[in-house]
Formats: structure tokens, C-alpha cells, sequence
């Protein structure tokens, strides 16, 4: 049975510390207990592709301007990396030789599953390197970035707690 609580106020951090003190304790067979963060939202999503739209749109990358695919692997990469070294992590990537040989592909980057501060990391990875290139935003990557704004602020109030504790 999975058991999840959000905690979205007092009365669900309390439910939730009364449910872990009537759980067992048991070496052999030990309960998981797993806490994090919602993944993104649909709203996220669509806010991050105007961004890497506007990027694709406006904004040379090496020489030309990239599609919004190229531009969501390029900052779902710089996102994911960062986050890893911060954590004293590396970042493994690959480019690898196509079929024929003729050039290189790179390891393909999924933000599907990633969380909502993986997300504003994102956002604030694009309007970075979108100012630093002379983007002129749309209202919609506008709006991304007030959530970035938004969500920075609440991130702030949050502690951190060790990742593995045995």
C-alpha cells in the first residue's frame, strides 16, 4: 500500500507525523519512506516550451538559429548538470557516432519526468541565456517567469534533509 500525503498545511504535517510514529519498526523488513516534490505540471511544461520558443525564434546558437527541441535539450542539460554538481555529483553525457558514422548525436534529454524545482531551474537557465541573447520574451514566457519568481520565494522556506539515512 503507498501511502501519500501532501503537505499543504499544519493539518496534513501533523497527520502525516502521526501516521509515521504507528508505523513499525522492523530491521528485517523495513518501510520506505520517501519524500519529495511534485513533478511539473502541464502549465509548467507549456511555459518552458515558450521559452525554448522564443529562443528557437530569436536567438543564435552557434551560427543559426536551433529548434525548440534543441533548445529544451540544451537547457534540460545545463539544468541537470548544474543540479549535479551542486550535489558534488557529475553529469554523465554522451555524443555518440550516428549509424553511417557521419556525424555525432548526443544523448537524448528527457524533462518529462522532472520535478517543479528542476523545472524553475530551467525557466531560469532560459531567461539567462535568452537575455544574454537579446530575446524579447512573449507574454507567455513572461508568465514562466513570474512562477520562477513565485516558486523561488516558496523554495526559499523549504530546509533540506540528508538523501539517504539508513
Amino acid at each position: 500500500m503507498i501511502k501519500e500525503i501532501r503537505l499543504t498545511h499544519e493539518v496534513a504535517r501533523n497527520t502525516a507525523i502521526n501516521f509515521i510514529n504507528q508505523l513499525p519498526v522492523d530491521s528485517e523488513h523495513p518501510l520506505r519512506i520517501v519524500i519529495d516534490e511534485e513533478k511539473h505540471s502541464s502549465i509548467q511544461l507549456k511555459k518552458v516550451w515558450a521559452m525554448a520558443g522564443d529562443l528557437s525564434e530569436q536567438a543564435i546558437w552557434f551560427g543559426k538559429l536551433r529548434p525548440k527541441s534543441t533548445w529544451k535539450n540544451l537547457l534540460g542539460y545545463q539544468a541537470l548538470k548544474d543540479e549535479a554538481e551542486e550535489n558534488g555529483q557529475s553529469f554523465e553525457f554522451e555524443f555518440l557516432p550516428c549509424l553511417d558514422k557521419s556525424t555525432l548525436l548526443s544523448d537524448y534529454i528527457s524533462i518529462r519526468n522532472l520535478n517543479k524545482k528542476m523545472f524553475i531551474r530551467i525557466i531560469n537557465i532560459a531567461l539567462q541565456t535568452g537575455d544574454e541573447l537579446g530575446v524579447k520574451w512573449s507574454n507567455e514566457a513572461k508568465e514562466a517567469i513570474k512562477l520562477a519568481e513565485q516558486y523561488k520565494d516558496q523554495l526559499s522556506k523549504v530546509g533540506t534533509c540528508p538523501k539517504n539515512t539508513n
